[in-house]
């Protein structure tokens, strides 16, 4: 019997672990083809099945869904709705990511959020 032992890949980010699990399956078929090993495709048609089922679950306990979603967050809970540790929310405002002050008090906005994020994906 096959296992399958899934690296090191942070947990929340489940779509990576099923982009892993389809390169296995997909470097796989070649084999079953070459070798007939029907038993352990299955097994791996079966993981990713699994994993994608689950999907559908997970993504609600992803670290952009795990704060309340206000127009104006705190900027640890804006890290939080980035799915990124508060220094690399840093780093953000760094590059761009406009925030706003109020004596002392500062506060993102979660469209700002989505259009800093959306104007660095390619």
């Amino acid at each position: 019997m096959t296992t399958f032992s899934t690296p090191a890949i942070d947990k929340t980010d489940w779509q990576n672990e099923i982009v892993w699990v389809y390169e296995q399956l997909t470097r796989q078929i070649g084999q079953v083809l070459m070798n007939k090993d029907y038993e352990r495709l299955t097994e791996s048609i079966n993981k990713m099945e699994e994993l994608i089922m689950s999907s559908g679950n997970q993504e609600s306990h992803s670290p952009k869904h795990s704060v309340p979603i206000s127009e104006w967050m705190t900027l640890a809970n804006g890290a939080k709705y980035a799915g990124v540790s508060y220094n690399t929310f840093s780093k953000f405002r760094l590059m761009g990511l406009k925030v706003s002050e109020i004596e002392g008090i500062k506060r993102v906005s979660r469209k700002e959020i989505d259009s800093f994020l959306e104007s660095y994906s390619f």
